[in-house]
Parts: C-alpha cells; sequence; structure tokens
C-alpha cells in the first residue's frame, strides 16, 4: 500500500475580496473528517485520505464555500471567502422614554420579543407573560387575574405594576390591548425604573410596544384564528361531606334540641328537607318507616351531579386577527382588526373588537409625524352560578350535599333558602309572591352585563436639528367609558323578596305593595377623559469608544372621571327584558 497516496497534502490561502489573507478559518473535509484553521497568513494544508472529497470553508461573518476535490486535480487552491451583508439584530430595551441597547442598559429588566409572546395563544396579554417572563408572578386566586414584578409592595393600595403602551401610561384595561398588535414588552423591575417613572413604578414597569410598518417593504398581509377548548372542572374533586353523613350529623342534632331555636323562630328561618323530615315525623305527620325511607333516598344524592349536569360546560377561545403592514420610501403604515370571543365554563361571555391605524410619514428628511388610532370594544355577561355561589343564606356557608336542582324530568325545583317552605306556602296563600328560590330558573332572570369602549388617538413628531440634536412632540387622547347594567326580572327571585320584604298588612288581610311588582334595573356609568402632552430634546455624541445620551422635557397630563355610582330603575318594561334575554343569549 502506497501510504504516501493515502496522505495527499492539500495546500492553499484563503483571503477576503479585497487580497487580505483571512486567519481562523475552519477548513475540513467532508469524508475525511479532517479539520484545520488558517494562520495569520492565511495558509493551510490538510491531508485528503479519499480520492474525492468535499473541502468546505467556513468563517463567522462570511458566506461557505463548498470545492470539490480529488487526488487526480491536486493544486494550490487560492480561496476567497464573501463577506456576509446579514446585519445581526441588536436587542434594545425601552423604558418608554427611550429605547437603550441591552447591554447599556442599568437595572433588572426582561426583554420578551415578539416570538416570545406569541409562543401562547391567550385573549389578553398578561395571561401570555406566565412561564416566559423571569421575575413575575401571578396571582389566580381569583377571576380577575393579578401580577406582581417586584413584590407585594403595599397591603391597601393598588399593587399592580405600571402598563406603559407606546411611551405613555396606560389608563385604561389591559385587558383591551390585543395581544397580536403586540411587538414586544420590556419588565423593569428594581429601582432604576423609579429613577424613570418616579413612585409610579414602585410596582414594576410593563413597557408595551405595538407594532409598526417598515420602509420600501411591500404589504404584507397576516390572518391569525384559533380555537382554545377546555374540559370543564371535575366538580367531584370538590371536597364535601357525603350526603348519608351529613344527614346523620343532622340526625344528631335534631334528637339533641339544636333545632328547637330555628323552628320556633319568628323570622321563620329556612330548615333543611332532611330536618323538616324529622319535625313530620316527630308531629306524627310520617311514620318512622317512611322517614328512614326518604332520609336514605336523600342520603344517596350528591349535589355536584346536579352542577355538573346543569350548570358546568366546557370553555372556549376564539380569536380572529387581521393585520396589513409596509410602506413606501417615505412612509409607513400597520392596521389591525382583531375579534374575541370567549366562553367560560359557567357560560360568563367575553367579546372584545378592537382596531388598531398607526402610521409614520417623513413629511422631509429631518421631519417625521406619527398619527395613531385605537379602538376596542368589548363586552362580559355574567353567566351561571359556581358551586361557591348557591348557599341558603339561613343555613350557613355551604350548600347541604343532597340539594336538587331539578326533579327526574329536569323540571326546576326549589331548594332550602331563606324561609321555612311551610311559611311560604302560609303566605303566599296569603297573597303574598312566592317566595320559593329555584336556582336554574333565577339565574335566567338575572341579565348583567358590563359594556367598555377605549378610544385612543395619539400624534407623535420628530424633529432633528442635527445628526446629535432631535427634539419630539407628542400628544395622547384617550376617552374610556365603561356601563354596567344588572337586571333583575319580575320572575327573579331578588325581585319577589323584595317586593315581600317591604309588603304590608293593614291589619285585615288587605296587603299593601310600596315596591312596584316589576324588573329591577340598576346601571352604573362611568367616564374617563385623559390629556397628555410631552416635550423633549435628545442629543446623543460618540467620540473614541465614549459615548454620550442627554435627555431632557417636560410632561403634562390632565385625567378626568365622572359617572354615577348606581341608578336603579324599578317596574322595568316586559319588552325590553324579553329583547334583552334574546340579546343575552344569542349574540
Amino acid at each position: 500500500m502506497d501510504v504516501s497516496k493515502a496522505q495527499t497534502p492539500i495546500k492553499g490561502k484563503v483571503q477576503t475580496i479585497d487580497g487580505k489573507p483571512l486567519s481562523g478559518v475552519t477548513v475540513r473535509l467532508t469524508v475525511g473528517k479532517q479539520a484545520v484553521l488558517t494562520k495569520p497568513d492565511g495558509s493551510f494544508s490538510i491531508n485528503l485520505i479519499n480520492s474525492i472529497d468535499t473541502l468546505i470553508t467556513s468563517m463567522i461573518g462570511y458566506h461557505t464555500e463548498r470545492i470539490p476535490y480529488s487526488m487526480s486535480t491536486i493544486k494550490y487552491l487560492a480561496i476567497t471567502l464573501i463577506e456576509s451583508t446579514t446585519d445581526l439584530k441588536e436587542v434594545t430595551v425601552s423604558t418608554g422614554y427611550y429605547q437603550i441597547p441591552q447591554e447599556r442598559a442599568t437595572g433588572s429588566f426582561t426583554q420578551l420579543n415578539e416570538k416570545q409572546i406569541n409562543a401562547s395563544v391567550s385573549t389578553d396579554i398578561l395571561s401570555r407573560l406566565k412561564g416566559i417572563a423571569s421575575g413575575v408572578s401571578f396571582d389566580e386566586r381569583t377571576a380577575e387575574r393579578n401580577i406582581s414584578i417586584r413584590g407585594l409592595s403595599t397591603i391597601y393600595a393598588d399593587a399592580q405594576p405600571l402598563i406603559v403602551l407606546n411611551n405613555f401610561p396606560f389608563d385604561g384595561d389591559i385587558n383591551d390591548i390585543n395581544p397580536n398588535d403586540v411587538e414586544s414588552i420590556s419588565i423593569l423591575k428594581d429601582a432604576a425604573a423609579a429613577s424613570i417613572w418616579g413612585v409610579r413604578a414602585a410596582n414594576g414597569v410593563l413597557v408595551i410596544t405595538t407594532k409598526k410598518g417598515a420602509l420600501n417593504k411591500p404589504t404584507e398581509f397576516n390572518f391569525n384564528s384559533n380555537f382554545t377548548y377546555g374540559k370543564e372542572p371535575d366538580v367531584y374533586k370538590i371536597p364535601i361531606m357525603s350526603s348519608s353523613d351529613y344527614i346523620g350529623v343532622e340526625k344528631y342534632l335534631f334528637f339533641n334540641g339544636f333545632y328547637t331555636a330555628a323552628e320556633t323562630d319568628p323570622t321563620h328561618p329556612s330548615l333543611t328537607p332532611a330536618v323538616e323530615l324529622m319535625i313530620a315525623q316527630r308531629d306524627g305527620k310520617i311514620s318512622s318507616g317512611e322517614l328512614n325511607q326518604q332520609l336514605a333516598t336523600l342520603g344517596k344524592l350528591d349535589v355536584r351531579n346536579d352542577f355538573k349536569k346543569y350548570l358546568y360546560q366546557n370553555s372556549y377561545n376564539q380569536q380572529y386577527s387581521l393585520s396589513a403592514r409596509g410602506g413606501s420610501d417615505k412612509s409607513t403604515y400597520y392596521y389591525s382588526v382583531g375579534y374575541d370571543k370567549n366562553a367560560d365554563y359557567l357560560n360568563n361571555k367575553y367579546n372584545r373588537l378592537s382596531i388598531r391605524l398607526d402610521n409614520t410619514i417623513n413629511v422631509s428628511k429631518s421631519f417625521k409625524i406619527n398619527p395613531v388610532i385605537s379602538y376596542t370594544r368589548s363586552q362580559n355577561k355574567v353567566g351561571r352560578p359556581d358551586f361557591n355561589s348557591i348557599i341558603p343564606s339561613s343555613l350557613g356557608k355551604s350548600l347541604y350535599p343532597y340539594a336538587q336542582f331539578a326533579d327526574n324530568n329536569g323540571n326546576p325545583v326549589a331548594i332550602a333558602t331563606d324561609y321555612r317552605s311551610s311559611f311560604i306556602s302560609d303566605v303566599t296563600s296569603k297573597g303574598l309572591l312566592n317566595w320559593s328560590w329555584k336556582p336554574l330558573e333565577d339565574f335566567d332572570d338575572h341579565i348583567s352585563s358590563t359594556k367598555s369602549n377605549d378610544l385612543l388617538i395619539g400624534l407623535n413628531t420628530e424633529l432633528n436639528l442635527s445628526k446629535k440634536l432631535s427634539i419630539q412632540a407628542q400628544y395622547q387622547y384617550e376617552n374610556i367609558g365603561e356601563v354596567l347594567s344588572d337586571l333583575y326580572t319580575k320572575d327573579s327571585y331578588y325581585v319577589r323578596n323584595y317586593v315581600n320584604s317591604f309588603a304590608q298588612d293593614d291589619g285585615s288581610g288587605n296587603l299593601t305593595f310600596p315596591v312596584p311588582n316589576g324588573g329591577i334595573l340598576t346601571t352604573n356609568n362611568t367616564y374617563e377623559e385623559a390629556h397628555t402632552g410631552r416635550l423633549q430634546a435628545k442629543y446623543n455624541t460618540n467620540w473614541q469608544k465614549n459615548e454620550l445620551t442627554i435627555l431632557g422635557g417636560a410632561e403634562v397630563k390632565q385625567f378626568r372621571t365622572q359617572g354615577n355610582e348606581g341608578s336603579r330603575g324599578f317596574r322595568y318594561p316586559l319588552f325590553p327584558v324579553l329583547l334583552y334575554r334574546i340579546y343575552a343569549k344569542y349574540l
């Protein structure tokens, strides 16, 4: 075997397009697996073992070259690498007043880009931060999600972070911001944020930057649609005492006189069906055998079955977003429209329509303007009651475990609430409204919704006086309106209880009703208006390895709130109620 022929050296030199030698270039053979680095003068030598191979040269910042090579074509190689024109995108942190490169930012912060924000799907922007934003904790013990950036800083005051949207504090509801419009989020965490925003940054700052167009880019359309399905909660994980054990405790308490005071109470507080059966047996209305049989039947019931069958459902979230972005040599644009439609496991509904128009116009080489219009309309509708909402007021803090919402045919049935069933039958026969409470019917007679509108108009201008000095003038107007409508229809337990509670007897059995028998509508309107103006100048200069930036300016803001703390109307007409029911159920 000719070993010298089997390991033939390949020599050559790697240089730039203008003839300068390149040092540290990786030179390797695909089949032979050998690899070497070029010397300071760009030269290299590598042994060719296989008769045919491919020589690959690569270096960061240059295009990779592939050269087929064989022993029959041995020659000195002069390889030219072409510099790559791809620029690495600099990561910047937005403080709300200016943007600064990540390596120059002081303090603790987290920067999230569009790809990270879109890693999850949700209607609100806060949900998308979960699991990707370090140092941000979520409190989900209530339906309203709360976040904490710098830990708990107050006990009674507002503990939520400051929200800054496109350089201005956002006075609206953060849930009105369409996540599909967000380009990046900077989370400022420590005292450095307070040096910028003052006391408002005590709980941290969320700086949200929305998307914009780009110069000399053709129109790019983007349509995004998603559907999220959620399984209904497992009600059987709710820890409750079994019905048979609960009845056993009631037996013990009954035969030890625990319910005697309630029986003789002039307010006639309600008693559970099991206790009513024990009273009936004691009074000779039913036999002991009948009592035991009916208690055994009640002991087999589980109220969680009715919650699962009649009240809980699978949740769903629908989201649609359409946007167009691009630009010419003098202007850029970003237009978007989004629609969300959600329903949770209790059929609480949330709808949102969002529209955004963002233009940037270069009037001249030194002057540009940026008009922005954003509008959001949302609505929340209350659905069904949950496990902790159906609580008989006179029976303590929980519902007895053998309660039934419907009979075997699915017809709604009454459960014990404020008054004993015998008292309800008696006063109903004397002219009062039916005082019984049927939860399956009653939640349909309560129609509650909240509608909100958020209009934001902004105008940003920038004048470059020189390469080092620029002046920015910014103005933003925000108008927020919220209307709460809470309607109890004529048939609701709330209205019947209200009418009966104020009924008057003249002593001869004639009843008068000071409260009219009709629907009760409560409304609460709130309107907020904010004007914000800012004028700032920025000076930036570089020399050698140094850079100096000076920022100065002034800001003025006017914020006005007006509204009413609840307006109540009685005897709400029947026809609007019917229209309201149709609207709430099908729209």
